[in-house]
């Protein structure tokens, strides 16, 4: 049986080699499950892209995100040309609204050290106008992909601090957990979702 070929996308000003992904690296490794990560770019369009390709030329079998990566990851399994499996925490279900919401404008600091070098990104209009065609571009790969969203599997905390989307996931797919924790979730609810990925025995690895 091969290795299953976990892709994580981290959210808003992270890293990858921020705190999520080092936990979800050390999991993986005990578990045997082939861990990848990457700075996800700034560029809404860019993160897209170099998520895509990323999947193609790694051979990917399970994404994993969280927050905004869970966003640019829902929207990355729509628009791939096979099915592939999909594990979210707290989505941001409608990035341009929560990432405004929650973070407004202006110039933010990378909570890490990123492999380019840059250490502050800007939410400015241009960056919500290129998220907002994104969302729109979403909600149409929705009404005409809507079976790819059945491998969607959404974990969703119940103090998440900034926004909650289970409502608006449980239209697109039944698979929903939720979890005792905040945004961020801790090492303990990371390892009980890796070990359900485990458990489910409808999913090939």
């Amino acid at each position: 049986m091969s290795k299953t070929r976990l892709l994580y996308i981290h959210g808003l000003g992270g890293t990858k080699n921020g705190s999520t992904s080092e936990s979800l690296r050390k999991i993986c490794n005990d578990y045997n499950i082939n861990f990848y990560s990457f700075d996800v770019p700034f560029n809404p369009y860019e993160a897209l892209e170099t998520i895509k390709n990323f999947i193609k030329e790694n051979n990917i079998d399970l994404l994993m995100a969280s927050s905004l990566g869970a966003f640019y990851t829902l929207v990355s399994s729509l628009m791939l040309d096979k099915d592939i499996n999909v594990i979210v925490i707290n989505p941001a279900f409608n990035a341009p609204k929560d990432i405004l919401d929650n973070f407004g404008k202006g110039k933010k600091e990378y909570r890490g050290i990123r492999e380019d070098g840059n250490q502050y990104y800007d939410l400015n209009d241009e960056y919500y106008e290129s998220l907002n065609e994104i969302y729109n571009s979403f909600q149409k790969y929705l009404s005409v992909e809507k079976e790819k969203t059945s491998n969607w599997v959404g974990y969703f905390s119940d103090n998440d601090e900034y926004f909650s989307h289970k409502e608006d996931f449980s239209k697109y797919s039944k698979n929903i957990i939720d979890i005792k924790d905040k945004h961020h979730i801790g090492y303990d609810n990371l390892k009980m979702i890796i070990e359900d990925y485990i458990k489910r025995s409808n999913w090939k690895r």
